[in-house]
């Protein structure tokens, strides 16, 4: 039902340059967990837990999450990355169906917790386990969107299978396990490709970030030399993208990102990962400035977050 080597073994394609490793806890569905497990789907109105809150029936979840996640970190070896998934196996029909998803901060729109679910129906009737979904949502916290739905850059514009973009849902006959079509269990080519693309980018630019903090600390003569290097490796890299070898593009990329980290902590200058467990402010509806969500598919203008599923392709899907 769940296989933990198999999903991380599936997984670590996304991040060829690091190093994965997977505990795994088992708990009771009881208790705090139980309480706000069933938060998360609310049946009536009085099941709702944080009506004050825009995220009413995830927050409870979420900050249960959190302090766990803070605990965690507590323990864990320095500069390690915790990717925290929870695979709930409810031994009652308690939700409609939905397999899974993957959460976000609810404020920047950076990815928190993957959260997997069985019930009985799912598990007998339908085939489900917790290993292909959770592998799925997994791409999904590591940048990876569905087939049916993306974001346009030239456009500025969030698109799914809606309207004028209705023609899009074919995007689900691609060989991925992003898809909705149940047919694979890995990540395509077209999912490296963008992976790699995406990777090759974000080395260069916490690259640049590093390189800003040593500007600010006055220390960029005692870099300079590292970074021509790192340029020439991006020059590189460049090279590479152009050509369509984009794990090529991001190995260059990876290669003269450490140059630039290497340097930069040599010369004294104090490089942190962004911490969203430790930046939250709280998820209330009246705050502002929060990444932008859909309940629908429709195409709306910047980068919007669209929903895992909506009810008719989860009907679609169960139908298969």
């Amino acid at each position: 039902m769940l296989r933990p080597q198999l999903i991380q073994d599936r997984v670590s394609v996304l991040q060829p340059f690091t190093t994965f490793s997977n505990t795994v806890k088992q708990a009771p569905l009881s208790g705090d967990l139980a309480t706000v497990y069933k938060c998360f789907f609310p049946v009536v109105i009085e099941d709702v837990c944080a009506p004050n809150f825009a995220d009413f029936s995830g927050e409870p979840l979420f900050q249960y999450g959190v302090n766990e996640l803070r605990q965690s970190y507590k323990a864990a070896p320095d500069k390690r990355y915790l990717l925290p998934v929870y695979a709930f196996n409810d031994g009652k029909e308690s939700q409609g169906g939905l397999l899974g998803i993957a959460y976000d901060d609810g404020e920047t729109g950076t990815q928190s917790f993957v959260y997997s679910f069985l019930t009985p129906d799912l598990n007998k009737l339908f085939g489900y386990g917790f290993t292909d979904t959770t592998v799925h949502e997994i791409g999904h916290h590591l940048s990876l969107s569905h087939p049916h739905d993306g974001y346009d850059s030239e456009e500025d514009t969030s698109y799914g299978p809606s309207g004028d973009f209705y023609f899009v849902n074919t995007g689900d006959q691609s060989a991925s396990i992003m898809s909705y079509n149940d047919l694979s269990r890995t990540f395509g080519q077209f999912n490296l490709d963008s992976q790699y693309r995406y990777l090759t980018a974000a080395y260069l630019n916490n690259a640049n970030a590093i390189l800003e903090l040593t500007r600010r600390a006055q220390k960029a003569s005692a870099v300079q030399a590292s970074v021509q290097g790192a340029d020439a490796l991006f020059a590189q890299a460049q090279t590479k993208y152009d050509a369509l070898d984009y794990l090529g593009a991001a190995q260059l990329a990876h290669q003269g990102y450490r140059q630039v980290l290497g340097a930069a902590q040599g010369a004294g200058i104090s490089v942190q990962g962004y911490r969203w467990y430790d930046n939250l402010n709280g998820l209330a509806a009246q705050q502002t400035g929060k990444a932008r969500t859909s309940k629908t598919f429709r195409t709306q203008p910047g980068l919007v977050i669209f929903p895992e599923e909506t009810a008719a392709q989860r009907r679609l899907r169960l139908e298969r």
